[in-house]
């Protein structure tokens, strides 16, 4: 068909064996997202339900992703949609991600990486950071 369509979970109570195989048995790939470890979150994997793997990391700013203060003004719903996002990935880190990263590859042949740690550019920041990584892993140029 020549779209890819990728479904994002984020709550634990999507982590059943049947919904995986629903996804597969339909084409739907499943997009493995990291959030912060928080209650009921579906855990980072290596899923692969397509021949497609699909992988989107959020940050991991456990501090600012739900606050306590509930923002009001559009300037502090701002503010803290930017807190949430601001994280970037230590190299340590990034290299923990490869891992998946090369795992998911290995189950289906193509793999695309979303950053989503937007804010200050970080997600660029960690993408070109990503690929150098991963390119001198894999032995490429």
């Amino acid at each position: 068909m020549g779209i890819d369509v990728h479904v994002e979970l984020r709550h634990g109570s999507w982590h059943e064996t049947n919904v995986l195989q629903a996804f597969k048995d339909s084409g739907v790939g499943i997009c493995n997202t990291e959030i912060p470890h928080i209650k009921n979150v579906f855990p980072l994997k290596a899923y692969a339900t397509t021949d497609k793997g699909y992988i989107r990391y959020s940050g991991l700013n456990i501090k600012d992703w739900y606050p306590e203060q509930k923002a009001v003004s559009p300037k502090e719903k701002l503010a803290a949609r930017n807190a949430r996002y601001n994280y970037e990935y230590s190299d340590e880190e990034l290299k923990e991600r490869l891992e998946g990263q090369i795992v998911l590859l290995n189950k289906t042949g193509s793999v695309a990486v979303a950053f989503n740690n937007h804010y200050q550019a970080k997600a660029v920041m960690n993408a070109i950071k990503n690929i150098k990584m991963l390119r001198l892993k894999l032995g490429l140029k």
